[in-house]
Protein backbone atom coordinates (compact mmCIF):
# COMPACT_ATOMS: atom_id res chain seq x y z
CA UNK A 1 0.00 0.00 0.00
CA UNK A 2 1.33 3.64 -1.03
CA UNK A 3 1.47 6.33 1.73
CA UNK A 4 -1.53 8.09 1.55
CA UNK A 5 -2.76 11.36 3.10
CA UNK A 6 -5.94 12.90 4.68
CA UNK A 7 -7.43 15.90 3.74
CA UNK A 8 -11.18 18.00 3.41
CA UNK A 9 -12.68 16.99 0.56
CA UNK A 10 -13.52 19.35 -1.93
CA UNK A 11 -16.02 19.92 -4.91
CA UNK A 12 -13.74 18.42 -7.16
CA UNK A 13 -13.03 15.24 -5.22
CA UNK A 14 -16.80 14.53 -5.04
CA UNK A 15 -16.96 12.14 -8.39
CA UNK A 16 -14.45 10.05 -6.95
CA UNK A 17 -16.06 10.22 -3.73
CA UNK A 18 -18.96 8.79 -5.32
CA UNK A 19 -17.29 6.02 -7.45
CA UNK A 20 -15.60 4.55 -4.01
CA UNK A 21 -18.88 4.82 -2.35
CA UNK A 22 -20.95 3.05 -5.34
CA UNK A 23 -18.10 0.64 -5.59
CA UNK A 24 -17.79 0.11 -1.74
CA UNK A 25 -21.78 -0.49 -1.33
CA UNK A 26 -21.73 -2.95 -3.66
CA UNK A 27 -18.65 -4.60 -2.04
CA UNK A 28 -20.55 -4.74 1.14
CA UNK A 29 -24.27 -4.59 0.85
CA UNK A 30 -24.83 -6.34 -2.47
CA UNK A 31 -25.03 -9.84 -0.58
CA UNK A 32 -27.52 -8.45 1.91
CA UNK A 33 -29.90 -6.34 -0.04
CA UNK A 34 -29.13 -7.32 -3.63
CA UNK A 35 -27.50 -5.23 -6.17
CA UNK A 36 -31.07 -3.46 -7.45
CA UNK A 37 -31.71 -2.27 -4.14
CA UNK A 38 -28.18 -1.38 -3.37
CA UNK A 39 -28.36 0.76 -7.18
CA UNK A 40 -31.12 2.79 -6.14
CA UNK A 41 -29.42 3.31 -2.10
CA UNK A 42 -26.75 4.55 -3.63
CA UNK A 43 -28.24 6.33 -6.41
CA UNK A 44 -30.00 8.63 -4.12
CA UNK A 45 -27.88 9.16 -0.99
CA UNK A 46 -24.54 9.47 -2.57
CA UNK A 47 -25.53 11.65 -5.80
CA UNK A 48 -23.48 14.46 -6.20
CA UNK A 49 -26.13 16.87 -5.39
CA UNK A 50 -26.19 15.02 -2.03
CA UNK A 51 -22.52 14.65 -1.54
CA UNK A 52 -22.40 18.43 -2.59
CA UNK A 53 -24.82 19.52 0.35
CA UNK A 54 -23.02 17.36 2.70
CA UNK A 55 -19.71 18.81 1.83
CA UNK A 56 -21.69 22.49 2.13
CA UNK A 57 -23.23 21.28 5.39
CA UNK A 58 -22.38 23.65 8.38
CA UNK A 59 -20.89 21.96 11.82
CA UNK A 60 -19.75 18.99 9.71
CA UNK A 61 -16.45 17.86 7.71
CA UNK A 62 -16.22 15.51 5.38
CA UNK A 63 -12.72 14.02 4.72
CA UNK A 64 -11.39 11.97 1.90
CA UNK A 65 -7.87 9.75 2.21
CA UNK A 66 -5.57 10.06 -1.19
CA UNK A 67 -2.57 8.27 -1.96
CA UNK A 68 -1.75 10.78 -4.20
CA UNK A 69 -3.17 9.35 -7.45
CA UNK A 70 -6.71 8.31 -5.85
CA UNK A 71 -9.21 8.37 -3.27
CA UNK A 72 -9.28 5.13 -0.99
CA UNK A 73 -11.23 6.58 1.60
CA UNK A 74 -14.22 8.80 2.52
CA UNK A 75 -15.43 9.67 6.13
CA UNK A 76 -18.19 12.61 7.17
CA UNK A 77 -19.35 13.45 10.66
CA UNK A 78 -21.72 16.55 11.96
CA UNK A 79 -22.13 18.02 15.31
CA UNK A 80 -25.32 17.58 16.50
CA UNK A 81 -25.46 19.62 19.51
CA UNK A 82 -22.34 20.89 21.57
CA UNK A 83 -20.50 17.28 22.23
CA UNK A 84 -22.96 15.34 20.55
CA UNK A 85 -21.28 14.67 16.84
CA UNK A 86 -23.03 11.94 14.39
CA UNK A 87 -20.67 9.91 12.06
CA UNK A 88 -22.56 9.89 8.54
CA UNK A 89 -19.76 7.55 6.99
CA UNK A 90 -17.06 6.21 6.53
CA UNK A 91 -15.74 3.80 4.02
CA UNK A 92 -12.68 2.62 2.40
CA UNK A 93 -12.25 0.81 -1.07
CA UNK A 94 -12.39 -3.06 -0.42
CA UNK A 95 -9.12 -2.94 -2.08
CA UNK A 96 -7.27 -0.49 0.42
CA UNK A 97 -8.95 -1.95 4.02
CA UNK A 98 -6.67 -3.49 6.41
CA UNK A 99 -3.88 -0.83 6.48
CA UNK A 100 -5.25 1.91 8.93
CA UNK A 101 -6.92 3.82 6.53
CA UNK A 102 -10.16 3.53 8.42
CA UNK A 103 -8.89 3.79 11.69
CA UNK A 104 -6.94 7.18 10.30
CA UNK A 105 -10.31 8.14 8.88
CA UNK A 106 -12.20 7.82 12.13
CA UNK A 107 -9.39 9.64 13.93
CA UNK A 108 -8.94 12.55 11.96
CA UNK A 109 -13.04 13.28 11.61
CA UNK A 110 -13.07 13.18 15.67
CA UNK A 111 -10.10 15.33 15.78
CA UNK A 112 -11.88 18.00 13.42
CA UNK A 113 -14.24 18.98 16.61
CA UNK A 114 -13.50 20.47 19.88
CA UNK A 115 -15.13 18.77 22.79
CA UNK A 116 -16.73 16.12 21.59
CA UNK A 117 -18.50 14.24 24.48
CA UNK A 118 -20.24 11.48 22.57
CA UNK A 119 -19.99 9.98 19.07
CA UNK A 120 -22.70 7.91 17.47
CA UNK A 121 -23.22 6.55 14.20
CA UNK A 122 -25.80 3.90 12.28
CA UNK A 123 -24.45 0.40 10.81
CA UNK A 124 -26.83 -2.33 8.85
CA UNK A 125 -27.01 -4.91 11.38
CA UNK A 126 -25.73 -7.18 9.25
CA UNK A 127 -22.34 -5.61 8.40
CA UNK A 128 -20.45 -7.40 10.20
CA UNK A 129 -16.93 -5.93 9.08
CA UNK A 130 -18.19 -2.52 10.26
CA UNK A 131 -19.42 -3.56 13.27
CA UNK A 132 -16.32 -5.49 14.23
CA UNK A 133 -14.41 -2.57 13.16
CA UNK A 134 -16.32 0.07 15.26
CA UNK A 135 -16.67 -2.56 18.52
CA UNK A 136 -12.72 -2.58 17.99
CA UNK A 137 -12.66 0.99 18.57
CA UNK A 138 -14.54 1.18 21.47
CA UNK A 139 -18.31 1.81 20.27
CA UNK A 140 -20.83 -0.27 21.73
CA UNK A 141 -24.09 -1.31 20.40
CA UNK A 142 -27.33 1.26 22.48
CA UNK A 143 -30.21 0.09 20.14
CA UNK A 144 -31.84 -1.03 16.88
CA UNK A 145 -33.44 1.34 15.27
CA UNK A 146 -35.69 1.50 11.69
CA UNK A 147 -34.52 3.24 8.79
CA UNK A 148 -36.16 4.01 4.96
CA UNK A 149 -33.53 2.97 2.33
CA UNK A 150 -34.97 4.01 -0.73
CA UNK A 151 -38.49 3.58 0.16
CA UNK A 152 -37.45 0.09 1.94
CA UNK A 153 -37.48 0.08 5.95
CA UNK A 154 -34.51 -1.62 7.41
CA UNK A 155 -33.38 -2.08 10.90
CA UNK A 156 -30.06 -0.10 12.33
CA UNK A 157 -27.79 -0.81 14.73
CA UNK A 158 -27.01 2.16 16.66
CA UNK A 159 -23.69 2.45 18.24
CA UNK A 160 -21.72 5.30 20.24
CA UNK A 161 -18.97 5.86 22.16
CA UNK A 162 -18.30 8.30 25.17
CA UNK A 163 -14.89 10.16 24.75
CA UNK A 164 -13.32 12.51 26.86
CA UNK A 165 -13.41 16.27 25.87
CA UNK A 166 -9.82 18.01 24.62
Amino acid sequence: MKAYSIRPATEADLPAVRALLQATWHDTYDPIFGAEQVAAISAQWHALDALRADLESPRSVFLVARDGTSILGTASARDLTSGDVTLGRLYVLPTAQGYGIGTALLDAVLAAFDDVHRVTLDVEPRNFGAIGFYEHHGFHRIAIEERENAGVKEPAAVFEKHLTPK
